[in-house]
């Protein structure tokens, strides 16, 4: 049963596979930033949503996961995450590969979308500042893996910027399916990808 809005409903949802491996403390590769584990509490009620903060170089402020599952040209993917503003003002950045890159920015502070490459961008408030976040791309091309990033956004709504070690976001639940919708949130922290089946 699904209470989002605070009335309870029935959710029924089609098989998925979130191809996140460490999906409750996203990690990979980070340029620019650095990143603070369980700092503060997540939509789930416990102490693991992770802090991440931008530092002073020019470049990209963003941590890159690259996962295994091909991407096939001409179907829709979906990417999520959770994010709460740290009082820094950073926007969170959802950016992803699917022959190119596509990206979305997130404004935390009045829970609106800043900008959105391409795709459908859609963003959810969960209560007690933290929104769950998406972006939606068809794929132009026929890709190996799955490259997906979450990113810090600055007030022109740019993850590429001239840092100042001033900005961040916190972060939490990354997920990463084929599908032309996000749906509820797979927990994936086996070490590989987790598949919820169809209800």
């Amino acid at each position: 049963i699904d209470y989002t809005g605070g009335v309870g409903s029935w959710k029924f949802e089609p098989q998925r596979t979130n191809r996140v491996p460490n999906s409750d403390q996203f990690s990979g590769s980070e340029t620019n930033v650095s990143v603070l584990r369980n700092q503060l509490i997540s939509p789930d009620g416990t102490l693991n949503a992770d802090r991440v903060l931008d530092d002073s170089n020019s470049g990209e402020h963003v941590i890159t996961g690259s996962f295994s599952g091909a991407i096939t040209s001409g179907l829709d993917y979906t990417s999520s995450a959770f994010f709460k503003s740290d009082g820094t003002g950073g926007k969170g950045v959802i950016r992803f590969y699917t022959g190119s890159f596509h990206n979305a920015v997130f404004n935390l502070e009045d829970g609106t979308i800043s900008y959105t490459s391409s795709g459908v961008s859609k963003i959810e408030n969960y209560g007690n500042g933290w929104y769950r976040c998406s972006l939606k791309v068809t794929a132009s091309s026929n890709y190996g893996n799955t490259i997906t990033q979450l990113a810090i956004g600055n007030s022109l709504n740019q993850f590429s910027y001239q840092g100042a070690s001033s900005l961040g976001v916190y972060f939490w639940g990354v997920q990463f399916e084929q599908g032309s919708f996000k749906t509820s949130y797979i927990r994936s922290n086996s070490g590989s990808a987790t598949t919820r089946l169809a209800d």
